[in-house]
């Protein structure tokens, strides 16, 4: 299996980044990929230094945001962190969430077709060649083929990035669901005569890691209802099994009980979608995971303590760092 680091922005700030994406290639783990939430963060600027203070490790994004850049700024980008980091980069490219779109006034797009319009373009900069009203500016050679990967959960959005995209990124995905949208990309893969092994399916997964397993259990379930809340998480939670919890979960966040919300959310729920407890608890989800045909891990660090943020995401890395020595 192999595993890379995604990194979230909450109390970890650029040099904090910088810092986690070092100690995880020290640690031999093969790849760190940064989040990017809203406004909170610029992922491609975070990922461009990381590139520059890293010498192995695959550089990604996970993802950009494609509607805060027009696309051949991004393919610009792209290319800069591709280029410092000697061909060390996958562009991740996702759409996030439509009311923080809408709430910038910028048009709301399908997902498929915003997410295939910026592919096509993004490669027409990577190609080294322009539409028809830039004939005679020429683009700056990308040199490497530069990865373009898909995040995504909805059922078009995975058909769309088997036709589209050279990878798809996965989130809080049940092992079982992962089992199922694997078979939809094969399906996919089998009309075009599509090789599904130079297809990167990736699953990125939030990983609260600590001796208390109750801590760690109280920091998932603080972190996992907001996505509760968001439909297009709703309707995936509702496919993976969940529909007692979401309807428990609906009850208490519309009556504004976000404590009860938490409470709603089962053990079982947790451990479907996250990675929990201490380290050898962890390897076990990990496996069975494997079991179920990931093998692409996308660690998502997570604090149990905000305040120790670093401390708890570079003890997490640690360990994975073990993990991925033993196998």
């Amino acid at each position: 299996m192999k595993i890379g680091v995604s990194l979230f922005p909450e109390n970890l700030g650029y040099e904090g980044a910088v810092e986690v994406a070092m100690r995880a290639e020290a640690k031999g783990i093969d790849e760190v990929f940064t989040v990017e939430l809203g406004f909170q963060n610029d992922a491609v600027a975070t990922a461009m230094a990381i590139a520059a203070r890293t010498e192995r490790i695959t550089v990604g994004t996970g993802i950009a945001n494609i509607y805060w850049r027009h696309p051949y700024s991004l393919a610009c980008a792209a290319i800069a962190i591709n280029q410092v980091s000697k061909g060390r980069f996958i562009l991740g490219i996702g759409v996030g969430h439509p009311h923080l779109v809408k709430a910038q006034n910028i048009p709301w797009r399908p997902p498929v077709t915003a997410l295939r319009e910026t592919t096509e373009q993004v490669r027409q900069v990577f190609n080294n060649a322009p539409p028809e009203q830039a004939a005679g500016r020429a683009f700056v050679d990308a040199g490497d083929l530069i990865p373009v990967h898909w995040a995504g959960v909805g059922d078009q959005t995975v058909r769309g990035a088997g036709k589209h995209a050279d990878g798809l990124m996965l989130y809080l995905c049940s092992g079982d669901r992962f089992s199922s949208i694997q078979n939809a990309v094969q399906n996919e893969f089998e009309k075009t005569h599509r090789n599904l092994e130079a297809f990167d399916l990736s699953l990125l997964i939030p990983t609260f890691m600590d001796q208390d397993l109750e801590s760690a259990r109280a920091a998932a379930r603080n972190f996992l209802v907001p996505y509760s809340a968001m439909p297009v998480h709703a309707k995936m939670f509702r496919a993976s099994g969940f529909d007692a919890e979401m309807n428990a979960i609906e009850a208490r966040l519309s009556n504004a009980d976000r404590d009860g919300g938490m409470k709603a959310i089962s053990d079982d729920m947790l451990d479907a979608v996250c990675l929990i407890g201490d380290a050898s608890r962890i390897a076990k989800g990990l496996n069975k995971l494997k079991e179920r045909g990931v093998r692409h891990a996308l660690i998502a660090p997570r604090a149990i303590d905000p305040n120790n943020a670093r401390r708890d995401i570079l003890r997490t890395v640690d360990a994975f760092g073990e993990i991925t020595a033993s196998k």
